[in-house]
């Protein structure tokens, strides 16, 4: 299976492993601060990994755990980080609404929001109920808010199960007097 998925994405084309490579350099230079071990820890790969990608000249190519990495940073899939763009879903009975899928877009772009916040805010407009497009942009970013903090809420489970932190002092903090 490993030397399968190897040699899967050793046929990666260069454009295609440059795509990869420059999400990846975004990320490590926008959302880290250039901090390739923090990127990497986000990514769960390793930094010696992450810094072997991103090098210039490169010194390997996009394996499975980068892009594994990268798409579930994202919220993408693997196409989506080979291509380097999103793909949006609009729902079928909303296919011929323009200016849903104008918003829809929009917030997928350029707000972050993913496409489970975009099936969560959605099943709001089931059997063609048609949302101002302003308002379909506060329950977008409202859904994605909450994808968000169910993220955190794990996050923090999960430290308290390993002993990382105590619960109690993360979700109530001692009051200054």
């Amino acid at each position: 299976m490993h030397d399968e998925m190897t040699a899967k994405t050793k046929a990666l084309e260069k454009s295609q492993n440059e795509t990869v490579r420059a999400i990846a350099r975004r990320i490590v230079k926008e959302q880290f601060d250039k901090n390739e071990s923090a990127a990497a820890r986000a990514l769960g790969i390793s930094q010696s990994m992450l810094h072997e990608f991103i090098a210039d000249p490169p010194k390997r190519g996009a394996g499975v755990r980068v892009l594994n990495g990268l798409a579930k940073y994202l919220g993408w899939t693997i196409d989506e980080v080979l291509r380097g763009e999103r793909t949006l879903t609009v729902p079928s009975h909303l296919d011929d609404d323009a200016e849903t899928a104008e918003t829809i877009a929009f917030a997928t772009k350029w707000l972050g929001v993913q496409q489970e916040a975009v099936d969560r805010a959605m099943t709001l407009c089931k059997g063609g109920t048609r949302m101002p497009a302003k308002q379909l942009l506060e329950q977008l970013v409202a859904a994605q808010n909450a994808l968000q903090f169910e993220v955190s809420v794990g996050e923090v489970e999960a430290k308290r199960l390993r002993g990382e932190v105590d619960v109690g002092d993360e979700l109530d903090p001692p009051l200054d007097r």
